[in-house]
């Protein structure tokens, strides 16, 4: 979003309406075909005449018409897959599910490992099979409708991940953009921003529906988290589990 704000981080104060979550706002009725930005929103350069959309589905079930396919995904328009380490994305899961009210999950970490995440009971399914339905759809897409990047590229340079963004999406981004969108984008300021919208979140309604929702920032903090023996456990599971659904098992650096 800021990408395509040109940087310009007051245009995206509310990340989530500018980019609807499509499973949240089904749930909530919300009449997704009537959607447009807000109108200050289109005004602007690049994002004019642009949408866009966020969803944790499987490729299979993609929401929107035609799916994740050559049809679904015309020409102009594309997918960018976000994906992470899986140890890292067990530890979040968990935080996740600790610190969101509705949840009303008290479990601690082994039970969590052991009962929810390996057995795939976290929301939107197995973690592996998830990658593997778009891992899939991407062999089957020409290679400018589907951009799969990782959370550790990103740590490890940003600037080099917004420049590939920009030419994914087709928009133009100079040094004083790339270096916009990286400090806007930085974990502190992401930080920032969501504590306020969940000070007012409290304000408004008396409860915050998800505690620290930009906790930590860092890649390779489940070393800190895990043990030895939790570790070996997710690693048996991704050298199964990526056999199975045809992942490569680099995808992921897992040591």
């Amino acid at each position: 979003m800021l990408l395509l704000a040109q940087g310009e981080k007051e245009l995206v104060q509310r990340p989530t309406s500018l980019a609807p979550w499509l499973e949240l706002n089904h749930a909530m009725r919300t009449n997704m075909l009537a959607y447009e930005p807000p109108e200050e929103w289109r005004k602007q350069g690049p994002a004019a005449g642009r949408r866009v959309f966020k969803t944790h589905a499987v490729a299979a079930l993609a929401p929107w018409r035609g799916g994740a396919t050559e049809e679904g995904i015309p020409r102009g328009a594309g997918v960018i897959v976000v994906t992470r380490n899986p140890k890292d994305a067990a530890v979040s899961y968990f935080h996740h599910g600790r610190d969101t009210v509705q949840y009303k999950y008290t479990g601690d970490w082994a039970h969590f490992l052991h009962a929810i995440f390996l057995p795939g009971l976290v929301d939107f399914g197995d973690f592996w099979s998830w990658h593997g339905t778009w891992w899939r759809a991407r062999a089957k897409l020409p290679p400018d409708r589907l951009l799969w990047i990782s959370y550790e590229e990103m740590q490890a340079d940003l600037p080099a991940v917004v420049r590939r963004i920009a030419a994914f999406v087709g928009v133009p981004a100079t040094e004083e953009v790339v270096r916009a969108v990286v400090a806007g984008a930085s974990f502190g300021s992401m930080r920032k921003d969501w504590s306020a919208l969940e000070q007012e979140q409290l304000q408004q309604t008396g409860v915050v529906t998800k505690k620290n929702h930009v906790r930590q920032g860092r890649s390779g903090a489940w070393r800190e988290a895990m043990s030895e023996a939790d570790s070996d456990a997710i690693d048996a599971a991704h050298a199964a589990r990526c056999r199975a659904e045809g992942l490569p098992s680099s995808l992921w650096e897992m040591s």
